[in-house]
């Protein structure tokens, strides 16, 4: 009984330490002072991972080329781009009705 207990304690926590070696070296996380911004910034890392993880898994061409340093950040434009665009036509509508009054 003890060595199943002890082959899936180091089992899952290989997985964890994985985890916390990739978090590390391009952490989302800052010195924040309030606890829910910290919870936010981890979950979010692990997000970011755990689809990282998937793309690797389901596409490992497409993986090749891309590492989560480059994965992440493409993840941001992603989830960004819309909000972004939206923002700058606001800011046109803004100027050209400034314009016409």
């Amino acid at each position: 009984m003890a060595p199943t207990l002890i082959a899936a304690y180091i089992l899952w926590m290989n997985a964890v330490d994985r985890v916390d070696q990739l978090r590390s070296t391009n952490p989302t996380r800052r010195r924040e002072k309030r606890l829910g911004v910290s919870m936010f910034t981890w979950m979010m890392d692990v997000a970011i991972l755990n689809a990282y993880t998937l793309i690797k898994t389901t596409r490992p061409s497409a993986v090749e080329v891309l590492s989560t340093r480059k994965f992440k950040p493409r993840i941001a434009y992603i989830l960004t781009s819309n909000e972004k665009q939206n923002k700058r036509r606001r800011e046109v509508e803004a100027k050209s009705s400034h314009r016409d009054t």
